[in-house]
């Protein structure tokens, strides 16, 4: 029954997303080779491991592979691994696809697979990856063997792309070279290859003509890839022009930026294209559990209280028709999805039961700062509103994206932030339960579950502490998770072979100027 469920659940994602793509593809022609796909966002570094903000990584998931990838569902597919095998205990041996080749012409290794993951286990991004790893090595020209410290059947959740950033590159170019410091050039399997990056200004991608794609039928980021344009641009762009510039076909694809309040309006434009991922993202309100007066639980307590999702997601989206109502990390359509701690969520907004934390808290009034982007998070007076009407004083503080980044990795310059998650494939992978992820939610009682989802000897085992971490979120509140939301992204109506993805990383092959 419990498989015959999963499968209905998929299907219904198939269909939900098939739907939303024969809506979304304006342009009907069949695909077309040629031009120049122009992306309205512009990366800070284009190295994935060594930046954890996962907007900077669009352009390496454009170029890069990994060994195993994620479908438009967060599936896990093989991608640069042939096939592998686990055996239960501490040893995964994974076989590479012969007749691959890096963008510099030189054959795709073992050695290669070997070289990136060390270094993707060093750093942030792969901090996860990186506590179990004991070993990884070479047993011939295209196998690879890692050796674990413990039991883990998440390898291939942790290591698929792009919902980590554990691409391979060339041996030659990232061995020692640590994971806080960049990489000159980026050098990868993928559709693209990199010809010009000049910061602030502009990303510059060519097809690259030796690229061997898998056989599979493209799904997302798995299966086949085509570089059907010539060339892939990534510019930056002005939030309050981006519409413009997509209906003079200045750029092509906005991945972020546009406000889903503003839904209706794109629908009636003969100019644009809206792209709604049904559910593909939830809001959140982060803690500061390191100093400062978030680090008592029970002033986490009367902001999750006072806080109502519905009115919250009204205030952003213009309607409550791409809302979902659900206390869930992971969709219902997600084998991981759990109901574990929602009666609390429902319990909200209850400000009464927030001035009684208050209390229990012994707030002073002290002023709680908030750091949030106005761009990105069009409901901060509103929360301040709600806070305020519980008797919590917010001073909020407005930052652009590189400062927002900066400024959350100091613990002394903020209480709260808002934040936005995506989907994601495994909780592994969500960045908000890292111990080192701004917040700092690192206790036994947590360390304890996620232990025990890394090590799980199989999916049941996994799912049932996966269901205790759920419950631990509500009643501990390292942060608020709101309702799920749509993704939007808008596109030109130029534009064919755009359609929906969970996951905010997406590679943009498979896309087509039609015109």
């Amino acid at each position: 029954m419990k498989t015959l469920r999963r499968l209905l659940a998929a299907a219904l994602v198939v269909s939900t997303v098939a739907g939303c793509a024969a809506k979304a593809t304006v342009d009907t022609t069949p695909p077309r080779r040629g031009g120049e796909l122009v992306i309205a966002s512009m990366p800070t570094a284009l190295d994935p491991v060594y930046s954890t903000l996962r907007s900077n990584w669009l352009a390496a998931a454009t170029m890069c592979e990994g060994l195993w990838e994620n479908d438009a569902r967060m599936g896990v597919h093989n991608g640069l691994a042939q096939d592998y095998e686990y055996d239960g205990a501490t040893t995964y041996t994974v076989r590479l696809r012969g007749g691959v080749t890096f963008h510099d012409g030189q054959p795709l290794r073992a050695e290669d697979v070997v070289a990136s993951l060390r270094r993707y286990a060093g750093s942030s991004p792969g901090a996860t990856f990186g506590k179990i790893l004991d070993t990884v090595s070479a047993a011939g020209d295209l196998t690879v063997v890692i050796k674990l410290k413990q039991p883990s059947s998440a390898v291939p959740a942790l290591l698929s792309t792009p919902d980590t950033a554990a691409y391979v590159m060339p041996a030659r170019l990232v061995a020692g070279v640590p994971p806080n410091k960049p990489l000159p050039r980026i050098v990868c399997t993928g559709p693209y290859e990199l010809r010009e990056f000049v910061p602030d200004r502009q990303v510059v991608l060519d097809r690259f003509d030796g690229y061997q794609a898998r056989a599979e039928p493209s799904d997302g980021a798995s299966g086949a890839k085509t570089a059907y344009a010539d060339r892939v641009k990534f510019v930056p762009y002005n939030e309050s022009n981006v519409l413009n510039q997509l209906r003079t076909d200045a750029v092509d694809i906005a991945p972020s930026g546009p406000l889903m309040d503003q839904l209706p309006s794109y629908r009636r434009d003969d100019k644009l294209n809206p792209v709604v991922v049904p559910g593909g993202q939830f809001r959140l309100v982060q803690f500061n559990l390191k100093q400062g007066p978030a680090t008592n639980l029970a002033l986490r307590q009367a902001v999750q209280r006072a806080l109502d999702p519905k009115q919250i997601a009204l205030q952003s989206l213009g309607s409550t028709e791409n809302f979902l109502d659900d206390s869930g990390m992971f969709l219902d359509t997600s084998p991981w999805h759990s109901t574990a701690g929602s009666q609390i969520y429902r319990a909200a907004p209850d400000v009464e039961g927030a001035r009684k934390a208050l209390a229990e808290a012994g707030y002073d009034g002290t002023p709680l700062r908030v750091l949030y982007r106005p761009s990105r998070d069009p409901h901060a007076e509103l929360i301040r509103q709600q806070l305020a009407a519980a008797g919590i004083t917010v001073s909020l503080q407005a930052t652009d994206e590189t400062s927002f980044t900066s400024r959350r990795a100091d613990p002394a310059q903020w209480d709260m932030f808002l934040a936005t998650g995506t989907s994601y494939s495994d909780p592994l992978t969500v960045v908000f339960f890292s111990s080192g992820f701004p917040g700092w939610w690192n206790t036994p009682a947590k360390n304890a579950l996620m232990n025990r989802i890394l090590s799980g000897a199989d999916e049941p085992a996994r799912q049932a502490a996966w269901t205790e971490l759920q419950e631990l979120v509500w009643t501990d509140l390292p942060f608020v998770k709101l309702g799920f939301e749509g993704n939007l992204a808008v596109t030109s109506t130029r534009i064919g072979g755009f359609t929906p993805a969970l996951g905010t990383v997406r590679g943009f092959y498979n896309v087509w100027l039609g015109r």
